[in-house]
This record gives structure tokens, C-alpha cells and sequence, in this order.
């Protein structure tokens, strides 16, 4: 099974994914720390002492979360429900015959 329209490695297209959702997350959370150490200077301790541990485990939710529902989402594409899980496709409204 390959992705569609693309001649790229399984990997790269989820590590691409999961990089820029890495990106994304640390430039809005480095600019919420950096507002809150203007009111507590000690929270950057504190994130180093407590925080790092829940950070790597958001990290890795972030990567393998969206590749499972990718996965399943692959698996149950034909499904038995017609048009209730699959969103409508060009093909969906062009008709056979005259």
C-alpha cells in the first residue's frame, strides 16, 4: 500500500508531518513561557526540574496519534457504510452512459 500521487518514503511524509507540528507547538509555546517569565522568572527551573518528561511524552503522542488514525483510516476506506465515512470525490458525480 503507498500513499497516493507521490513517489516519497512512508517516513518521510509522517516525519515531515510530525515536524511541523513540533515547529508549530514550540514557537507557540516558547512565546507563552516567555510571557509567563516575565511574572514568575522561576518557571524555567521548574520546566527543566518537572516539565520535561510531559513534553516528550506530548512529542511522541504527536507523532504516533495521528499515524494510527492515518492507519486506520487506510485500512477501513472501502467501507460497507456507502458515502457515510468518505468524503464525496470528482467521480462521485459524473454518471455512466447518456
Amino acid at each position: 500500500m503507498g500513499i497516493q500521487n507521490t513517489n516519497n518514503n512512508h517516513l518521510f511524509y509522517t516525519l515531515e508531518k510530525w515536524a511541523f507540528q513540533i515547529e508549530t507547538f514550540f514557537q507557540s509555546f516558547g512565546l507563552v513561557i516567555l510571557a509567563l517569565l516575565i511574572y514568575q522568572p522561576t518557571l524555567l527551573f521548574h520546566l527543566f526540574i518537572v516539565g520535561l518528561l510531559p513534553l516528550f511524552n506530548l512529542l511522541l503522542l504527536i507523532y504516533w496519534l495521528p499515524l494510527l488514525l492515518c492507519l486506520l483510516g487506510a485500512e477501513y476506506e472501502d467501507s460497507p457504510l456507502p458515502g457515510k465515512l468518505m468524503p464525496l470525490r470528482p467521480d462521485h458525480f459524473h454518471h455512466q452512459g447518456a
